[in-house]
């Protein structure tokens, strides 16, 4: 898996599920598979966007992706995720640490987690940046803005649908072309990587009872 920086940008996504004015561009596509991204007219940050279809069921991609421990196995570049509060199953706080080509600094990213079941099944997993939870080091460079979400949403011919969105202000001083990679190569990679982790009989015979 190559070392790309700021996957973050990816797994860490916009927080308004709704409405959305953003001009898409699609960069990458494999089979059912697509990326898109776009400017974010209020900050001028570039924002990306992966959907998908799966044939595992809400309650298998909620227990895939609260399972913290194994987060940093399918989230491109991520080294490790801590959990830093648990406050319910729906309702947490994480600190990842992404890994960085040299001589750019590790990232660090602290977010807090929400998750809810709509009414027409669908589930939300929303979380935004809560930095002011754990101190700052030289080691790594503090991610200072982080939105985003995960969408999940069941189809009447079975399976779901992924929308994975997501905008990060990186922080530190990173070279453009890095930040353009992130942008379009890890949050494409990052759902690809959902795929393969899904096949896991723990995840594929999930049920959610908590939400």
């Amino acid at each position: 898996m190559p070392h790309i920086i700021l996957c973050v940008f990816a797994c860490l996504l916009t927080f308004n599920v709704v409405a959305d004015d953003t001009v898409w561009e699609k960069v990458y596509s494999e089979g059912d598979t697509t990326a898109y991204v776009g400017k974010d007219d209020k900050t001028g940050l570039t924002q990306c966007k992966v959907e998908t279809v799966t044939s595992a069921s809400v309650d298998a991609l909620v227990a895939l992706n609260t399972d913290y421990q194994n987060l940093a196995n399918w989230m491109e570049t991520a080294i490790a995720v801590e959990q830093l509060q648990f406050n319910a199953p729906n309702d947490y706080v994480l600190h990842f640490i992404w890994d960085s080509p040299w001589p750019v600094k590790d990232r660090e990213s602290v977010t807090h987690s929400r998750l809810s079941r709509n009414n027409d099944g669908s589930v939300s997993l929303k979380f935004v940046s809560e930095n002011d939870l754990l101190a700052t080091t030289e080691a790594r460079v503090r991610i200072p803005l982080v939105e985003g979400f995960w969408h999940f949403i069941p189809q009447d011919s079975g399976g779901t649908k992924v929308v994975y969105q997501s905008m990060v202000d990186p922080g530190g001083d990173v070279p453009l072309w890095l930040v353009n990679l992130t942008v379009t190569e890890a949050p494409f990679k990052t759902v690809l990587n959902m795929h393969e982790q899904l096949q896991q009989e723990k995840y594929r015979t999930a049920v959610i009872d908590w939400l």
